[in-house]
């Protein structure tokens, strides 16, 4: 049982890291894989800079060392090429009382999630998703063929006991691998509708600003005077 406890809990455990790397929203899991290359040493993004979220879809990431940005930008978009990037710049005041000065931090902002993304994402999220429950099902299956090469001289009741615990397992597994592919496939949903009315918003404004014109242009006629 412990055994099939591990290849189920390992089954999940890569969809869901696999999720968190589709991102949509800024999840810090998705930083976890990058490497930075300092000086011909590749080192974990954690430990050359400081990373906090700046919102649901953003993070600011601040070197320790300024001559590290370049490295450390070239190492998210090693990993996550599909991550905005930008350099921006805050003003801090340092505790030692030396006056306030400009910081540089790496402003990264998620991928909008527009049709062809979304196409892509919840394909990818639905084949992840297909191959957990396969696995759960290999391993449950193999776990059935070890307990019936070694049932004899077990009584019965613990065999009926030992398969309840196997089923109840596996539904608990199947339910949260489920309840994974559910959330995520919400969140890529909600993410084009986001899309969809900043798209909106745009054409909007776009539209506004065309009628502006012509109505400063019809008003500029009126004001005008024919040449005689």
């Amino acid at each position: 049982m412990n055994q099939l406890q591990e290849k189920l809990q390992n089954s999940t455990a890569i969809m869901y890291f696999s999720y968190k790397n589709l991102c949509v929203k800024a999840e810090e899991a998705s930083l976890l894989p990058i490497t930075v290359e300092i000086e011909g040493e590749g080192k974990k993004l954690e430990d050359v800079a400081t990373i906090m979220q700046k919102d649901e879809y953003r993070f600011a990431i601040v070197p320790n060392y300024d001559d590290e940005m370049v490295a450390l930008a070239e190492g998210v978009a090693k990993m996550h090429p599909e991550f905005k990037q930008s350099r921006e710049t805050i003003s801090v005041d340092p505790e030692d009382g030396s006056g306030p000065r400009d910081v540089e931090y790496l402003l990264v902002t998620m991928p909008d999630v527009d049709k062809e993304r979304r196409d892509l994402l919840k394909e990818y999220v639905d084949t992840l998703y297909d191959e957990c429950k396969a696995k759960i099902e290999k391993a449950v299956a193999e776990a059935e063929i070890q307990l019936a090469l070694h049932s004899e001289g077990e009584k019965p009741e613990y065999m009926d006991d030992v398969r309840k615990a196997m089923k109840e397992n596996r539904e608990q597994w199947q339910d949260h691998c489920k309840k994974m592919h559910e959330e995520k496939l919400k969140e890529i949903e909600e993410g084009y509708q986001r899309w969809l009315a900043g798209k909106e918003e745009k054409q909007k404004a776009s539209q506004e600003k065309v009628e502006s014109v012509g109505e400063a242009v019809t008003q500029r006629m009126k004001l005008t005077p024919p040449k005689a």
